[in-house]
């Protein structure tokens, strides 16, 4: 009994080390700090010492990252004139908060808009500091409604990735308040899609709750119910349809250029910093947690705007000069099928010791001006003599016209080039006006010296473009 008694004792001991051992590595794991973010303002409207804002506009900021809407208030988010407070509400939706003003802002008036501390993520983590900025209003109101100016999938797309997000780029920016799943939706015949809507900068996306069916012709649509921060809205609905091929989309997305490029020295320091990609991707994955910008290991504060393919990360304050940088995209940039980069992207550049001061111009369009016997499905595209803040470039600064009258079409804009895609064909034989406005801005910001206009005439023909080319341009 005693040699049993001896055993169970010289293994009892172990066990219990081991035991204890154990429930002490627990209570380490469970002791681990969690990781907690400091929530930051990415982007507001009007930003920092902007000039000629409608006096009858909104005021939004957005955040790095989903905030207590509970501490978004007429308390935590204020508009100064003067000593004197600005009278009006505050609401918040997705990452955006609104304040709208009781009334029309004084024209020609310095306001100063202020984000305190007192915002906090959802986790209780406050803004580090007080977030403010500035912004002179103008003489005029806002009133030209905003339009839709570009789709992905666009009107007619076919063979569209079933598990595709529907993704919608404005004129302008929107109440965020107004872009919701009730005013943007989905059908597959008559039956609404489930789904979810998101907005950030000027991009509303739909997100399916499931994937969609293969092989089926979807409409899109968003109603003249969606507004701009000024209390405009969209003149007529917008109704766009796509139909789906037979499978999901799974090959992930890549940067396919950015400006400066990687290497590049002389860089001005006063210029933005923009990233093309090679498919659309989700807006709301363009932020300033995914698309950074360093000077050794210091972050260099800035904001990110994502329009049509491209992010553009826009420093806060002129860059040093003489001075070595890095920018990155991190791999939770996704496509609107929710695929990720395969790995950071990651590009460095030196800027110089100047700033950019010389103005874009229009280097090459196509049509050319005056050219006669313009294919009826034409597109019209406008080359620059620089790397163009896309967000600049819209349906706004970039227009065509038949006489008097504006025809409806959507921009994009890739690497130098800005194209104007109209809606349906154009008449026969008629004669078209274009023109790109100095609304249009390099990244240094920099506009057009005047407006760029030019001209051409169509012929009685459209153009097929087979695999090898174009032919039958003539009319």
């Amino acid at each position: 009994m005693n040699e049993v008694k001896n055993y169970f004792k010289m293994w009892l001991i172990p066990l219990l080390l081991v035991m204890i051992m154990a429930g002490c590595e627990d209570r380490n794991a469970i002791m681990y700090p969690p990781v907690i973010t400091t929530p930051t303002v990415t982007a507001t409207n009007p930003v920092d010492l902007s000039t000629s804002v409608p006096f009858n506009q909104n005021i939004t900021a957005t955040f790095s990252e989903a905030m207590d809407s509970s501490t978004i208030t007429s308390a935590t988010f204020t508009l100064m004139q003067g000593s004197s407070f600005v009278s009006g509400t505050v609401s918040y939706t997705g990452i955006i908060a609104n304040f709208s003003p009781s009334s029309n802002l004084e024209a020609n008036t310095t306001y100063i808009a202020t984000m305190t501390t007192m915002a906090k993520s959802l986790a209780g983590v406050a803004l580090k500091n007080n977030y403010v900025w500035s912004f002179t209003t103008g003489a005029a109101a806002a009133i030209v409604p905003p339009a839709v100016t570009y789709t992905d999938p666009v009107n007619g797309a076919t063979s569209v990735p079933i598990n595709q997000k529907i993704a919608a780029t404005f004129s302008v920016e929107m109440d965020a308040s107004t872009v919701t799943t009730s005013t943007f939706t989905l059908l597959h015949g008559t039956s609404a899609v489930s789904g979810f809507v998101s907005y950030s900068g000027t991009t509303a996306i739909f997100a399916p709750s499931s994937n969609l069916v293969p092989n089926t012709a979807y409409t899109a649509t968003i109603t003249n119910a969606t507004k701009d921060l000024a209390g405009n809205a969209m003149a007529t609905d917008y109704v766009w349809s796509f139909t789906t091929g037979p499978t999901a989309v799974v090959t992930p997305p890549t940067v396919s250029s950015t400006d400066p490029i990687n290497g590049e020295i002389g860089v001005p320091f006063n210029q933005k910093i923009a990233a093309a990609f090679s498919k659309t991707m989700d807006a709301t994955t363009i932020t300033a947690s995914t698309f950074t910008l360093t000077q050794g290991t210091n972050s260099v504060s800035g904001f990110v705007s994502y329009s049509g393919t491209t992010a553009i990360f826009a420093p806060a304050a002129n860059l040093l000069p003489n001075t070595s940088y890095k920018a990155t995209i991190t791999t939770g940039a996704k496509d609107l099928a929710g695929n990720a980069l395969a790995s950071n992207y990651v590009w460095n550049f030196t800027t110089g010791a100047a700033a950019v001061i010389t103005p874009p111009t229009v280097s090459f369009t196509d049509p050319a001006n005056a050219e006669v016997g313009v294919a009826l499905n034409q597109k019209v595209a406008a080359t620059f003599s620089k790397t163009m803040d896309a967000s600049t470039i819209t349906t706004a600064t970039f227009t065509l016209k038949q006489g008097t009258t504006s025809v409806s079409g959507f921009v994009s804009y890739t690497g130098t080039t800005a194209t104007f895609v109209p809606l349906s064909n154009l008449a026969p034989n008629a004669t078209y006006s274009a023109a790109i406005t100095t609304g249009a801005k390099d990244l240094a910001g920099n506009a057009l010296v005047n407006d760029y206009l030019w001209s051409f005439t169509t012929g009685s023909a459209i153009v097929v473009t087979p695999s090898y080319g174009k032919f039958n341009k003539s009319c």
